[in-house]
């Protein structure tokens, strides 16, 4: 549904002005980070089920699918959804290198993104006019770094409980000067909740773990681990 909304509107919206900045133009109106996430979840489940399809012909609808997905993730010009896609399918796919057949389909993957790389991309950073490109090799936090450490400060400040569960933005003003969302939900849970925070992110590890050790094979292991990260 969003990828369809994503498509849709970025074909509607004509003439794209494109900045090393997120773009709302192409993530439908709605906040770029959110879009990109959900977008390169969708890439990283239809590359998983093309890789266990057997029928050939669907294969390649997926892998088509993932593309698409990845794609436009890219062109919201928020990064985080294309470096979370690396992430789980790196956590994924080590899982599956004892398996033959599953090194070829992997191979054949790895053979599609080079190939992406080469033919593709350099056209859509045209069609942006290099802003892609220049986004993309960037390693500026954009206001990350600055905010997570406002969220750390007030987690040292409020230990016991936290600033409140959604006061962050306006805790945050004493330390940024400005009200601004928490942009890394980890840092958040700190800020918002304080040791209750620490407590959340402990169970959440504990419960990855647990379904890990009981998963009953690789292939399980594999998308325990995926969708972990």
């Amino acid at each position: 549904a969003v990828l369809t909304l994503v498509v849709f509107e970025t074909v509607q919206a004509g003439a794209i002005q494109f900045t090393e900045h997120s773009n709302f133009a192409t993530s439908a109106g709605y906040g770029p980070n959110q879009t990109s996430a959900i977008l390169g979840l969708g890439a990283f489940v239809a590359l998983i089920l093309a890789l266990h399809e057997r029928d050939p012909r669907l294969r390649f609808l997926y892998l088509g699918v993932s593309a698409l997905f990845v794609g436009s993730s890219v062109l919201t010009f928020s990064r985080g959804g294309a470096f979370n896609m690396v992430v789980c399918v790196s956590a994924w796919g080590v899982h599956y290198l004892a398996q033959r057949q599953m090194r070829r389909i992997l191979g054949a993957v790895a053979v599609l993104l080079v190939i992406a790389g080469v033919v593709f991309f350099p056209r859509i950073n045209a069609w942006t006019q290099g802003a892609l490109g220049a986004r993309f090799s960037s390693i500026e936090t954009t206001g990350r770094a600055e905010i997570a450490s406002a969220d750390l400060q007030i987690f040292r400040d409020n230990l016991a409980f936290g600033g409140g569960a959604g006061r962050s933005a306006v805790e945050r003003q004493k330390y940024v000067f400005k009200r601004v969302a928490s942009h890394t939900e980890y840092t958040r849970l700190l800020s918002e909740h304080g040791i209750w925070g620490v407590a959340s992110m402990l169970l959440l590890g504990i419960m990855a773990l647990v379904a890990y050790r009981r998963a009953p094979n690789a292939v399980c292991r594999g998308w325990v681990a995926g969708c972990t990260a």
